[in-house]
């Protein structure tokens, strides 16, 4: 999880640069990557049906908002590109709601 905040940074600094889309499409690439690889490990936190079912949804969402953002800076749309990476930040701040728990 650690590469997706660390690519999520740089794409957000990248996607409005026309110029960067192809660097922006492989480190889009490479977080798919991980989220596929993350969202078989069940965080401790999901503990009923109902929580596993909410991660697995939560992750499948995030693959698509970032496929389709890599599919903008593919397609040089760097508008929707932008769309798709702020939809992808929503829906982690959604698992990060769910699934982490606050440190008192």
């Amino acid at each position: 999880m650690e590469l997706l905040g660390g690519h999520y940074r740089t794409v957000r600094r990248q996607m409005s640069k026309a110029d960067m889309n192809a660097e922006t499409a492989k480190l889009l690439s490479e977080m798919i990557d991980a989220s596929v690889a993350a969202k078989a490990h069940m965080p401790a936190t999901a503990t009923t049906g109902d929580l596993k079912n909410s991660y697995r949804v939560i992750m499948n969402k995030l693959i698509v908002a970032l496929a389709n953002a890599e599919n903008a800076a593919l397609e040089g749309d760097n508008a929707k590109l932008k769309d798709f990476v702020l939809e992808a930040n929503q829906v982690k701040g959604e698992g990060h709601e769910l699934f982490i728990p606050e440190e008192e």
